[in-house]
């Protein structure tokens, strides 16, 4: 019964995420966008939360990579939604009637922002990661001996920051398996996250200009 369970949650968030994504009620108003952005990353969210209300953590550390699975299931989702919602912010005429010196200030504010917003997740990820392994998987402190730290939020933006942009300052080396994976999604995703930013700013910027020669 328990593996149906396990087996039935990643299904019915694929077909939940499926659902909402292309659901025609994104466009007919922004709350509606925000709904369906959040709504599967809630619905992960739940059933994380229900499986540690429910089931023992024996039970819990026997399909732990399923649960992992399921959780970058539920975060990869946000992300997608997450970027769908911003380019329909980024379309709305009120947004594309600013003058070009908000325009420019918006822009700015905005990569801020999507870039803020990956660093936060995958340093509550790494957290997450962290404490649901039991703690035997995470960072390993180069000026410590190579000893395993504590990993509280300080320590894990820093180390999601300096994941994003390549800095590789050395202080700290990932430790297991379902760790350094999410360090090569957020290498990953940085790529993908800027390639994605200048296509949208691109488009803020410049499509007015196109449509009016």
């Amino acid at each position: 019964m328990e593996h149906l369970i396990f087996w039935s949650e990643p299904l019915l968030l694929i077909i939940f995420w499926l659902f909402s994504f292309f659901h025609p009620f994104w466009y007919h108003h922004l709350f509606w966008g925000a709904f369906f952005t959040f709504s599967p990353f809630i619905l992960g969210c739940l059933f994380q939360l229900l499986n540690l209300y429910f089931f023992s953590a024996q039970l819990l550390q026997t399909y732990h990579s399923l649960l992992y699975f399921t959780s970058l299931l539920t975060a990869f989702f946000l992300l997608l939604g997450w970027y769908k919602f911003l380019w329909l912010i980024l379309t709305t005429s009120s947004i594309q009637n600013l003058s070009d010196l908000n325009k420019i200030i918006f822009t700015a504010l905005f990569s801020l922002f999507m870039v803020s917003t990956v660093i936060l997740l995958f340093a509550f990820y790494y957290l997450w990661t962290d404490a649901f392994f039991g703690f035997q998987q995470g960072l390993r402190s180069v000026l410590d001996n190579y000893q395993f730290i504590y990993l509280d939020f300080p320590t894990a933006f820093y180390f999601s920051f300096i994941c994003y942009f390549g800095l590789g300052f050395g202080d700290f080396i990932p430790c297991g398996r379902h760790f350094q994976f999410l360090v090569f999604l957020e290498c990953l995703l940085s790529l993908l996250n800027t390639a994605i930013l200048l296509f949208y700013t691109f488009h803020f910027l410049f499509s007015q200009e196109k449509r009016h020669p």
